[in-house]
């Protein structure tokens, strides 16, 4: 997985990092946001040692939820 993210997106993907993935499809039920819930872990956790998140798939027709997501995730990828 993580081969072929870095070679269609070409973000830099570390191979040595523990990268946690979501996909194929981002719909409600999967509540792919709970990994942010607690904030002050995840930036503990990324502090001792690295992690990397991958989104990916597609979202559900509505969009909304795919807008939605992407603005918290811009939100907390500064915080962290």
């Amino acid at each position: 997985m993580i081969g072929e993210v870095d070679g269609r997106a070409n973000v830099g993907i570390d191979h040595k990092t523990l990268t946690i993935g979501f996909a194929p499809f981002m719909t409600k039920y999967k509540r792919a946001e709970l990994i942010f819930f607690d904030l002050e872990v995840l930036r503990k956790v990324n502090q001792i040692d690295k992690i990397q998140l991958i989104f990916g798939g597609k979202a559900h027709p509505s969009m909304e939820l795919k807008t939605r997501l992407s603005r918290i995730f811009l939100k907390i990828s500064k915080y962290l």
